[in-house]
């Protein structure tokens, strides 16, 4: 009877509220098999992309920020919980693809995979998406490596710089150098992997990977994001 209610009740908040794909809008999906596609694509490096990343860690992104993939991110990050799953196996593929070119080989046994900081909004909302990433990282590097001790260390705090969403790239590098970024204390690790959601400028993961290497003496060996927004040569040709 409980079952029969509750099915009922699921039945009639779909006809209120009915499920729509977060990439395309498709009824009845919560991610389409297309767009869903998008993020199960070939590894993409993308830090000569990036125009403040060059000189900073490899890379590797798993899609392109545009189109459908854009709108589900952006979903995700807004909090919509049932792209999560699917979010967290596409960040699993892409170490999974990464780790088959022999860049596991690199790691050594002990790696902290270091989320990107996220502003005290998203800390006081419990919006800490790069944290579910890194955990989906973290879980894949150590099934990728057998004897690998994968750990996801939240170390790196943002003060009070805001949103950087919308700003261009000089605002966004002079936000990074005007608040540089404080380090917690650093667990005992032999490389350091950095998670981001999105790489855009590239801003993030450089301020990132340089507080890191200052702190600990050691660079940064890889940096994975769930998306990349395409270099503006390859957005006019789109």
């Amino acid at each position: 009877m409980i079952d029969a209610v509750r099915t009922g009740l699921i039945a009639a908040l779909d006809i209120v509220t009915p499920t729509t794909c977060a990439g395309c809008g498709r009824l009845d999906h919560v991610i389409c098999a297309d767009c869903g596609a998008d993020l199960f694509g070939p590894a993409r490096r993308v830090d000569q992309d990036a125009p403040l990343l060059r000189d900073g860690p490899p890379t590797w992104a798993a899609a392109s920020y545009s189109g459908p993939v854009r709108d589900l991110v952006l979903a995700w990050k807004r909090g919509r919980r049932d792209v999560r799953p699917l979010v967290a196996e596409a960040a699993g593929a892409l170490v999974d693809r990464w780790a088959a070119l022999d860049g596991a080989a690199e790691l050594g046994r002990r790696v902290a995979v270091v989320p990107a900081p996220s502003g005290w909004v998203r800390r006081a909302r419990g919006l800490l998406v790069v944290a579910q990433l890194a955990e989906a990282v973290a879980a894949t590097l150590a099934v990728a490596r057998p004897g690998t001790v994968a750990t996801v260390a939240d170390v790196l705090r943002r003060p009070g710089t805001g949103h950087l969403a919308g700003l261009g790239v000089g605002a966004r590098a002079a936000s990074r150098t005007a608040s540089a970024l404080r380090v917690r204390p650093l667990p005992v690790a032999d490389s350091w992997v950095l998670v981001d959601d999105v790489v855009t400028t590239g801003s993030t993961l450089r301020a990132a990977a340089g507080a890191l290497a200052e702190a600990s003496g050691r660079e940064v060996t890889v940096a994975f994001a769930l998306a990349a927004t395409p270099p503006r040569s390859r957005r006019r040709g789109m």
